[in-house]
């Protein structure tokens, strides 16, 4: 069952493909309520106080202390520690890490990992670095790294700036009008 009052006050209940049982309260963007026979799945959140979201507004968790002064989410397996949101981040996950003090300087690097797929098969993932100084005038990125196509991004806006890869070269010069 689902019942709202236009996004901002619902009720929702019910089994999920997996035969889990939970109703769920919510009066956005205050306050979020899920029960559960499972006592895991259980959370209470009073934003901006304090609480714990699990499978809510696209992250698989959501925790948070006094939000914008700590926060932290979880998609899949990148886990974002936010301090002061957005002014600082810490990034971590499989083969990730990475950290930004925005808008000043901030570094992500993801190294080649692998995972077996649907199959069976193991299949690679390509990594990236990224890094910026004094967003958006000094601009990095390297992606697709061990992959067949890799790509370099570099720009220092909106005087210069450039895309290289196998596939694709690109260069402009005070942007929008040198472009080749």
């Amino acid at each position: 069952h689902r019942w709202q009052l236009f996004q901002l006050l619902s009720f929702a209940g019910g089994q999920n493909q997996k035969e889990e049982d939970a109703r769920r309260f919510s009066l956005f963007p205050i306050y979020f309520q899920q029960r559960s026979a499972d006592p895991s799945k259980n959370y209470t959140a009073l934003f901006p106080i304090y609480g714990h979201m699990q499978n809510r507004l696209f992250r698989d968790e959501l925790s948070f202390v006094l939000f914008p002064i700590y926060g932290q989410t979880r998609k899949k397996d990148v886990v974002t520690d936010n301090y002061l949101y957005p002014l600082f981040h810490r990034r971590s996950g499989d083969g990730l890490e990475g950290w930004q003090f925005w808008p000043v300087a901030g570094h992500e690097l993801k190294n080649v990992t692998s995972r077996t797929n649907g199959f069976g098969d193991i299949e690679f993932i390509g990594g990236h670095e990224k890094r910026f100084v004094m967003w958006p005038l000094y601009l990095f990125q390297k992606s697709g790294i061990g992959t067949p196509n890799p790509q370099k991004q570099l720009g220092f806006l909106p005087f210069y700036s450039n895309s290289r890869a196998p596939l694709r070269d690109s260069t402009t010069v005070l942007w929008p009008f040198f472009s080749y």
